[in-house]
């Protein structure tokens, strides 16, 4: 038998038992589309954040009161590893060689009042020079940046003006009451629409030094949340951190070792995104294994009862000249047929979950290696886990398989 007649003679061993071929290949079938629809998510949300880390620029730094190496560390939780930056920080900073500019962030909840709408939210008062470093990220849809001398100003996130107030639309010129004091909306940003921005679509800035006023029983006198740091080009972000934390820790009269506060520069953010995403792979990795195992299992129950109830057919294609290795093809062929077909329905089924998961905001990406390694990985499956009863199969002799009714 050549290699076309293997092929049509599996395909209508197949068809013959239909019901047996089809759940098993339900198993595989569930267990391609688990993987293709982890892997696609897995690589768009790997994307999504580059994109936003891109979008941040590679000569930004950021201070915020607390030691994200102590933090992580569940052995040191019960040490402190929060303290306060303050305003008089920014003096030491400015300091260091290769720092171009400074913004102050704060953070804080207040009540707001839009008509006949009352809600309690988070505002970010904020230097103006935040909008000039993140110019590609924060961008206008409406009216304008506020400046530092502005008072009772706002520049409202894009969801914040369309979805917070029970979906009243605020444009520019419009009264919100902050702590029952009136401010003019000034501005409404661009709508950023990644998965990993719905905080800062949602986000009230407000002119820093107004801030001050409203948080004023949230935060202590010249304290501040965070400071963004713009570096000068030509200059290292990993070597003006390092200036910058200790500069800091000499202003806190703190050793490094015992620090407060950190710098978070972008290698640091890419390196903690890379760490997630290789527990990420891992995970993907795992339910890979047991898909593997589960579908695989299924395959080779299937074949293992069709070797037993065809010895005699086998039998006969022996009588006839049918070598062992034809015998092997045959049963490896039908196998993989099981999986490959497995393989197509999984991704069928993987790219219906994907739509229902992006209709959610989950980003995803279905390319061709995805769709390759899918359905390579149900052959492979296939063609392994038939292996072992193929192999028996070419070993029923001929004679005792025609005594098998």
């Amino acid at each position: 038998m050549d290699l076309l007649e293997i092929t049509k003679y599996g395909i209508k061993n197949l068809r013959i038992r239909h019901l047996r071929s089809t759940l098993t290949i339900v198993g595989i079938v569930l267990g391609i589309a688990t993987i293709v629809t982890l892997m696609s998510i897995g690589e768009g949300v790997s994307q999504e954040i580059e994109s936003q880390l891109d979008a941040f620029g590679t000569d930004m730094i950021f201070v915020v009161p607390f030691n994200l190496e102590t933090m992580s560390s569940a052995s040191s939780m019960s040490m402190s590893t929060s303290g306060k930056l303050y305003e008089r920080d920014i003096d030491y900073i400015e300091k260091v060689p290769g720092v171009e500019e400074t913004a102050r962030v704060n953070y804080g909840r207040a009540s707001l009042r839009f008509r006949d709408i009352d809600i309690s939210s988070a505002i970010y008062p904020a230097d103006e020079a935040m909008f000039e470093q993140f110019g590609d990220y924060f961008t206008l849809e409406e009216g304008r940046y506020y400046t530092d001398s502005d008072t009772k100003v706002l520049v409202l996130g894009n969801d914040a003006a369309n979805l917070m107030f029970d979906e009243q639309k605020i444009a520019p010129g419009n009264v919100i009451y902050v702590n029952d004091e009136p401010y003019r909306v000034v501005g409404v940003l661009k709508r950023i629409g990644t998965a990993l921005s719905q905080q800062d679509d949602s986000t009230i800035f407000m002119p820093y030094d107004q801030g001050k006023k409203v948080l004023a029983d949230y935060l202590a006198p010249g304290e501040v949340f965070a400071i963004y740091i713009k570096i000068r080009p030509g200059y290292d972000a990993d070597e003006v951190a390092a200036q910058v934390e200790r500069q800091i820790a000499n202003a806190h009269r703190i050793s490094l070792d015992k620090k407060d506060f950190s710098v978070i520069t972008p290698s640091f953010i890419k390196e903690t995104v890379g760490t997630v995403l290789d527990l990420l792979n891992l995970f993907l990795l795992a339910i890979a294994a047991v898909s593997a195992f589960v579908g695989g299992i299924g395959i080779s129950n299937t074949m293992f009862m069709s070797v037993l109830e065809r010895r005699r057919e086998i039998g006969v294609l022996k009588a006839i000249g049918a070598t062992r290795n034809t015998i092997l093809l045959i049963f490896v062929f039908e196998s993989a047929l099981i999986g490959a077909g497995g393989g197509m329905l999984g991704l069928a089924l993987g790219y219906l979950a994907l739509l229902a998961a992006g209709a959610f905001g989950v980003p995803y990406i279905l390319g061709a290696y995805q769709i390759s390694f899918a359905f390579s990985f149900a052959v492979v499956v296939g063609v392994i886990s038939g292996l072992i009863p193929a192999l028996n199969a070419s070993k029923v002799p001929a004679v005792e398989a025609l005594h098998y009714e």
